[in-house]
């Protein structure tokens, strides 16, 4: 429900109520609208880059699930787990939405692929995959796993355990 934007709409009012003498609160703006484009225009390429400098250096494992959107594009979100040496942690980060109009193996690794060759991040540094557990994904033949083996024999491609303990 976009609460943290939501947010940014109460924050202005608030600022001049609690910093009645600030010339800074009095002269503050930011509703939900430029605060979006301040997250989407400056942070977030920023945060981006950061994390492209780091896989195409560093190994990560990588995440993809699709939508059940009925459009005619399906939403693919890739993200990233990787060690970050600054903070002395494993992260977790959104890396690119792989629009696909085709749900099959191929149509959906292309778009992964794009994302990789677009940053120039080099499959060898990718250790592990998460999907589901489709045969679009894990099946032996024209899946996304046999793709992921073909540019990369040492990725371990793991199904999701939540939809194996479901079944």
């Amino acid at each position: 429900h976009n609460v943290p934007l939501s947010l940014a709409d109460e924050l202005t009012p608030l600022f001049h109520d609690i910093f009645p003498d600030s010339d800074i609160a009095k002269n503050f703006s930011s509703r939900r609208t430029k605060t979006a484009c301040i997250l989407n225009g400056a942070i977030a390429p920023v945060l981006q880059q950061n994390l492209v400098n780091t896989m195409q250096t560093c190994p990560f494992t990588l995440a993809i699930d699709g939508s059940t959107d009925t459009g005619v594009e399906k939403m693919n979100p890739l993200t990233v787990r990787i060690f970050n040496a600054e903070y002395g942690m494993v992260h977790t980060q959104f890396l690119d939405m792989c629009m696909s109009s085709q749900s099959t193996a191929e149509g959906i690794f292309t778009k992964m692929e794009d994302a990789l060759q677009k940053h120039e991040i080099p499959w060898l540094n990718c250790v592990g995959v998460g999907v589901d557990n489709t045969s679009v994904n894990m099946g032996c033949n024209n899946s996304i796993m046999t793709r992921l083996k073909q540019v990369n024999a040492s990725v371990y491609v793991m199904g999701c355990p939540c939809h194996i303990i479901h079944n």
